[in-house]
């Protein structure tokens, strides 16, 4: 699976682009053993935190999201479909390339898929041979998960 290193972080409805040379990872103790073991070759400008929020949607909130999502394009919903139907089955998206999903679409579907998606995301990835970029893309998927587990805490308290 190939995340861009142009993947979007957004928290508290701003959205941008990381760029920093030193890499924050907000890893699960058992992302974090997956991390330090197949990706050590590139995890050297990176600082790892322990993702400690469990504040997780239901795999059946992030299908109703998935299946709720209106994109605006025919290619955006065909998109959106296949990868719903794909986690839905937990089938592998390894083929899916979000380099082609557009930003707008791209932040539509971080919301749809929620925390629990992103960490499926994040598994995913981590069983891939790295690069430089690959990294870049791990940081902003933990970070865009770790806001997503603060807001979701925030809206349980």
């Amino acid at each position: 699976m190939y995340f861009p290193c142009h993947f979007l972080f957004f928290a508290h409805g701003v959205c941008y682009r990381p760029r920093t040379m030193t890499h924050l990872l907000f890893l699960t103790p058992k992302e974090k053993e997956a991390f330090q073991s197949a990706w050590s070759a590139v995890a050297g400008d990176c600082t790892i935190q322990d993702e400690t929020q469990l504040s997780y949607e239901s795999e059946a909130d992030m299908a109703d999201k998935l299946a709720g999502l209106s994109l605006e394009t025919p290619e955006a919903e065909e998109f959106a479909k296949k990868l719903a139907e794909r986690l839905g089955n937990a089938e592998s998206i390894e083929d899916v390339s979000f380099d082609d999903c557009p930003d707008d679409v791209l932040v539509q579907l971080m919301f749809a898929l929620g925390a629990t998606g992103v960490s499926i995301l994040i598994g995913m990835a981590l069983v891939n041979e790295p690069d430089a970029d690959a990294v870049e893309g791990m940081a902003a998927l933990t970070r865009v998960r770790h806001s997503m587990l603060a807001e979701n805490a925030l809206a349980v308290a």
